[in-house]
């Protein structure tokens, strides 16, 4: 008996909302975020309730549109800083290219400063006047 219930809470813990916040409880604790109501949540409890087999709760937003409306500025300033907070200091040497943190490129263009050295490494194309 104690084994099927042990069994159900593991696939129960696996399977249900609070996995999502236990991804990031090193990051933004369960203290922090009971400061405001989840923007997303009448749509996280409907997926939840769907991978569950359980039926669809109504999409009614009313109650997630008043939790919204009392998030203040700096809550949400806070999260980011947070999350940002703890990005940057995962960032080792070996991630970096010279030195410096990629954000991200697309490749689609580059601008540097009108520089002789840079001029030297990266030339203008022959389309482009000098």
């Amino acid at each position: 008996m104690q084994d099927s219930i042990a069994a159900r809470r593991k696939q129960l813990a696996e399977s249900s909302i609070s996995t999502y916040a236990l991804q990031f409880s090193h990051i933004l604790p369960a203290g922090f975020m009971d400061q405001a109501s989840l923007s997303k949540a009448v749509a996280l409890v409907q997926s939840w309730c769907e991978e569950a087999g359980l039926p669809r709760p109504c999409g009614d937003t009313g109650g997630y549109s008043k939790g919204r409306s009392r998030l203040k500025i700096g809550f949400l300033e806070a999260v980011g800083a947070r999350v940002n907070a703890h990005l940057d200091s995962r960032i080792r040497p070996e991630d970096t290219y010279r030195g410096h943190v990629v954000k991200s490129i697309d490749g689609s263009s580059l601008e540097l400063d009108d520089t002789e050295n840079n001029q030297a490494e990266y030339p203008q194309p022959t389309s482009q006047k000098p």
